[in-house]
């Protein structure tokens, strides 16, 4: 990870310093009254309790989501890690993306990252990916 983003500071109120992480990421939401929906896209920045994901199709503001974000594994030849985590979707916008040179919609949510894969997202990986 690199260090935390330069224009962090105090007057953003944030609770913890973010890190840049260029990552792919698996998305799970259930909006009310319709069937879950799912989303891949990839990890602008990340913290201790909130995330900046840009991804194609993004889940509305005040959404709870389930992610499942892959990090290379440092040992080579084996699988990745998968970071798991739950939160809400704070504010979604058209944003500029330096990874694909392009526009694209990103969102941020504070979330609560869990040490394992819960259950839900395990059958939501199914046929999608390897469960590691």
């Amino acid at each position: 990870m690199k260090a935390p983003s330069e224009h962090m500071g105090t007057v953003e109120g944030r609770k913890s310093d973010r890190y840049r992480l260029n990552a792919p990421v698996f998305l799970f939401w259930t909006p009310q009254n319709s069937p879950p929906q799912s989303s891949e896209g990839i990890t602008h920045d990340v913290s201790l309790s909130g995330v900046y994901i840009y991804a194609d199709e993004t889940p509305p503001v005040e959404e709870i989501v389930q992610m499942d974000i892959l990090l290379p594994n440092p040992v080579p030849g084996c699988s990745e890690i998968h970071l798991t985590a739950e939160g809400v979707v704070l504010r979604s916008e058209l944003s500029y993306d330096e990874i694909a040179s392009r526009s694209r919609h990103g969102f941020a949510a504070s979330v609560h990252f869990y040490p394992e894969l819960s259950e839900w997202v395990q059958s939501h990986l199914k046929g999608v990916l390897p469960v590691v």
